[in-house]
């Protein structure tokens, strides 16, 4: 990774089996298609992609894929999913690996925004994690929906969410849209 914002998604995923790999090549397209966001939104163009480097694994883990400075100078952490169609529901991650007991990342991450990306509407939706969190665990929400297995791509883990509506996130926890080539 160069800190000029280019980035190389060569070695951004660790080869584990072909189905982590595919959906590792659509995150990593997503996330090339929102760098001219990132870009324009944050300070003098300071981001850091977490994907490398020593302490890359902790900063996946806590903070999410991005981390840059907005306009006013404050620090943002930015966690990015991407499915490649539309599909009227946001699947958040409750297990990674639910045979081994791996919380997902709606349970791990501290970052401040969820940024989850449909390519097909090239349309993106922003959440505030910490609100969205509150919804989900404090307010039980996310227990009205079954959990529900991944198996849009064969890997090693057993990563299970909950499907939950677009429209329901919006309603009752706020979403801020931005549409590729008009936002950025």
């Amino acid at each position: 990774m160069r800190l000029n914002g280019l980035f190389s998604t060569e070695n951004y995923c660790k080869p584990q089996n072909n189905g982590f790999r595919e959906a590792c090549k659509i995150g990593d397209s997503g996330i090339i298609e929102l760098l001219p966001l990132v870009k324009c939104r944050s300070y003098q163009g300071r981001f850091v992609l977490t994907d490398k480097g020593n302490i890359s694994a902790f900063l996946q883990k806590s903070i999410g894929d991005i981390a840059f400075n907005c306009k006013n100078q404050k620090i943002w952490g930015i966690e990015v999913k991407t499915e490649r169609k539309t599909t009227g529901n946001f699947f958040l991650e409750l297990w990674s690996n639910r045979s081994r007991q791996t919380p997902g990342w709606m349970h791990t991450l501290i970052t401040d925004f969820l940024w989850y990306y449909f390519q097909d509407s090239k349309t993106l939706h922003s959440i505030q994690f910490k609100k969205l969190q509150d919804w989900a665990f404090t307010k039980d929400k996310i227990y009205q929906f079954p959990l529900k297995q991944q198996k849009a791509y064969q890997q090693f883990n057993d990563t299970w969410g909950a499907l939950v509506p677009i429209s329901l996130v919006q309603n009752e926890v706020g979403i801020k849209k931005f549409y590729k080539g008009l936002d950025f």
